[in-house]
């Protein structure tokens, strides 16, 4: 099998992208272990401290992705996610594995975008709960012990925080298929910036000009 390759990730898409993988990993550990303690104490909010100061690393690294999304090369641009093309051709063909330009995966792109749409509303959630509860952060000034949001807020940043798990459990099996089935490394793209994809084939080329 023949494969091609391209540096297509910047330094700052890849640190970003570090940044949320890591924070998002010790939102969820530090959540699960505060949980853990029913009784309030130290150690209980000892947790919840590191979860809201995770919180404010995820959402630092969120708004600088988003920025560099706007103002960034090419295929950090959202404009690259946003892969109409390919996704009209997946309706009509039903291909799970359509031709695609250098980037992400034309599936991949929706779960991304469906990501960061979660990952705002999660951020702005977690942000008002951490001033409602422990009187932290850039909202605590105007809901600290506002306790008649709490509940809706919390079921809502819940059910995101299990949307982001689930996204998490996809994008881990999703690299295990590249690297083990398809043969492509993919999960080394985030430390060197290269992307390689399968180098196609003159049939591949026909059946996509007949396609479009």
């Amino acid at each position: 099998m023949k494969v091609e390759r391209k540096k297509i990730y910047d330094l700052l898409l890849r640190l970003s992208h570090f940044g949320i993988a890591f924070s998002t990993l010790l939102l969820i550990i530090s959540a699960y272990t505060a949980n853990y303690f029913w009784e309030e104490g130290l150690i209980r909010k000892s947790f919840w401290v590191v979860h809201i100061f995770s919180g404010y690393a995820f959402s630092l690294c969120l708004v600088a992705r988003i920025l560099w999304g706007l103002v960034g090369p090419e295929h950090a641009r959202w404009s690259k996610l946003w892969k109409w093309k390919e996704w009209m051709q997946f309706l009509k063909s039903k291909n799970f594995n359509p031709p695609w330009d250098w980037g992400h995966h034309p599936l991949a792109a929706i779960a991304y975008i469906v990501f960061y749409f979660v990952s705002v509303f999660i951020s702005l959630s977690g942000l008002i709960l951490a001033g409602i509860e422990h009187n932290l952060g850039p909202f605590a000034p105007a809901f600290y012990d506002h306790l008649l949001y709490k509940k809706d807020l919390l079921e809502i940043h819940e059910t995101l925080s299990l949307m982001i798990i689930i996204f998490i459990f996809a994008h881990i099996l999703t690299l295990y298929w590249h690297e083990k089935i398809d043969k492509i490394p993919t999960i080394q793209s985030m430390f060197s910036g290269f992307q390689y994809k399968r180098k196609k084939s003159k049939e591949d080329e026909n059946e996509n000009s007949k396609n479009n």
